[in-house]
C-alpha cells in the first residue's frame, strides 16, 4: 500500500514536471522512453495525449555545407553493373502483359503495320512500272533510272520504319502507365510521342542509319568471305543463300537492338539523342539473350506470320485453281492482321526492359545525388546530448 502511494506521488510529480516542458522536449523524451521508469512513461504519454502531439518526428533539415568542403563526397559517374534479369521470367512477364492488354496493343500496332505494308507495296509497284517501261539494262548502269528506283524503294522502307518506331514509342508510353498502375489510354500515348516528335524523329533516323550500316558491313563480310568459301567448297545452294541472308539480317538487327531503348529514353524521359543512345547501350549490357529472343520472335515469327496466309491458300487450293483478282488482296489483308498480332511482343519486351533496368539506374543516380548533398564531415552534423531524467 505504501509503495502504491509513492508511485502515485511520482506520477503526479512527473505530470507536473512534464506540463512545464515544451513540445520539442516532450518528443525528445518520447524518443528515449525505454530509459524511463514505468511511472515516467505513463506520465509522458498522458501529457503527450493532452497536447495531441504526433510521435513521428519531423525530419531535421541538414544544414548547408560550404562548397569548399563538398569534395569529400564524390558522385559516382562510372558505369553501373548490368541488372540481372532471368530471360525466362522476363519473357513470361512480357507475354502476360501482352495477353492482359491484347486489344490495346493491337490497336497501337495495326496502323503501323498497315502504313508500312501499303508504303512498301506501293513503292514496289512503282518500281515494277519503271522497270517495265525502261530498257532491260537499266539496272547495270548508274543512270537516272537506277537512282530513281533506289530512291523510291528506300522511301517505302523509311516510311515503314518510322511507322513502326511510332508504334514502339506509343507502346513504351502505355507500358509505363501500366507499370505505374494507371489505366492505358491510346490518345495519351500518342500525345506523349507528338510532344517530343522532333527528338523522336531524330532518334528514329539515327537508328535506321545504324541498322543500314550494320547490314551493309555484315552483308559485305558474308558475301566476300563466307559465301565465297561456301560456294568454293560445297557449291551453290539456294537454301544456304536464304539462310545466310537471314543470318546477316539477324546479326545486324541484334547489334542495332542495343540502341533500341533510345526511343523510350527520348519519348518518356526527354533525353537528348546522344544521351539516349549511351543510356540504351548501358541498359542493354549483357542482355544479349533477351534481345536475341525478342528479335527471333519478331524476325522469324513476323516472316512466318506474313507468309502463312499465302502458304495455306496455295496448299489448300488445288493446283490450277482460278482465283479472282481480289483474292490476293484478301490474303494481303489477313497477312497484315497476323503480323499486327505478332509484332507487339518485341515492342513490349523492349519497353519493359527499359522500365525494369531504367528504374534501377535512375534510383542509383538519385542516391549518388543525395550522397553529394550530405555534409562532408560527420562533425558538421549537430549532435543533441541525451536527456537523462
Amino acid at each position: 500500500m505504501y509503495s502504491g502511494i509513492l508511485r502515485r506521488m511520482d506520477f503526479q510529480t512527473l505530470a507536473v514536471l512534464y506540463a512545464t516542458k515544451t513540445d520539442e522536449e516532450l518528443l525528445e523524451l518520447a524518443s528515449q522512453s525505454d530509459q524511463l521508469t514505468l511511472e515516467a512513461q505513463s506520465a509522458l504519454r498522458s501529457e503527450i495525449g493532452k497536447r495531441a502531439l504526433s510521435l513521428e518526428r519531423p525530419s531535421t533539415p541538414i544544414p548547408p555545407v560550404p562548397e569548399l568542403e563538398r569534395p569529400a563526397f564524390k558522385v559516382q559517374t562510372s558505369r553501373l553493373p548490368p541488372t540481372i534479369l532471368p530471360p525466362g521470367a522476363f519473357i513470361e512477364d512480357v507475354l502476360w502483359l501482352y495477353g492482359r492488354h491484347l486489344w490495346t496493343f493491337l490497336k497501337l500496332t495495326f496502323p503501323a503495320v498497315l502504313v508500312g505494308s501499303v508504303a512498301v507495296i506501293a513503292t514496289q509497284q512503282e518500281v515494277r512500272q519503271i522497270a517495265y517501261n525502261s530498257p532491260s539494262v537499266w539496272w547495270s548502269t548508274l543512270n537516272t533510272t537506277f537512282v530513281e528506283v533506289m530512291l523510291i524503294s528506300a522511301s517505302g522502307w523509311v516510311l515503314s520504319w518510322i511507322a513502326f518506331c511510332f508504334a514502339f514509342a506509343c507502346i513504351c508510353s502505355t507500358v509505363r502507365r501500366l507499370e505505374n498502375a494507371n489505366r492505358p489510354a491510346i490518345p495519351a500515348a500518342v500525345h506523349d510521342v507528338f510532344r517530343r516528335f522532333r527528338s523522336f524523329l531524330g532518334v528514329s533516323i539515327v537508328l535506321l542509319v545504324l541498322f543500314v550500316l550494320c547490314e551493309l558491313l555484315f552483308g559485305f563480310v558474308a558475301l566476300e568471305v563466307v559465301w565465297k568459301l561456301y560456294v568454293h567448297f560445297l557449291g551453290y545452294s539456294y537454301v544456304a543463300l536464304w539462310v545466310m541472308s537471314y543470318l546477316v539480317a539477324s546479326i545486324g538487327a541484334l547489334i542495332t537492338s542495343r540502341f533500341a531503348l533510345a526511343v523510350p529514353a527520348v519519348v518518356l524521359d526527354d533525353l537528348k539523342i546522344g544521351q539516349s543512345l549511351f543510356r540504351s547501350d548501358e541498359l542493354t549490357e549483357k542482355k544479349w539473350l533477351i534481345l536475341g529472343i525478342l528479335l527471333t520472335k519478331s524476325i522469324l515469327g513476323g516472316y512466318i506470320a506474313a507468309n502463312l496466309p499465302f502458304w495455306l491458300s496455295f496448299r489448300l487450293l488445288p493446283l490450277g485453281t482460278h482465283v479472282p483478282w481480289w483474292f490476293l488482296w484478301v490474303l494481303t489483308g489477313v497477312s497484315i492482321l497476323t503480323v499486327s498480332w505478332f509484332e507487339p511482343i518485341m515492342f513490349i519486351g523492349f519497353a519493359l526492359l527499359y522500365e525494369k533496368t531504367g528504374e534501377r539506374l535512375t534510383t542509383e543516380f538519385q542516391a549518388d545525388a543525395r550522397a553529394a548533398a550530405l555534409p562532408a564531415r560527420a562533425s558538421d552534423v549537430p549532435i543533441t546530448p541525451p536527456v537523462i531524467l
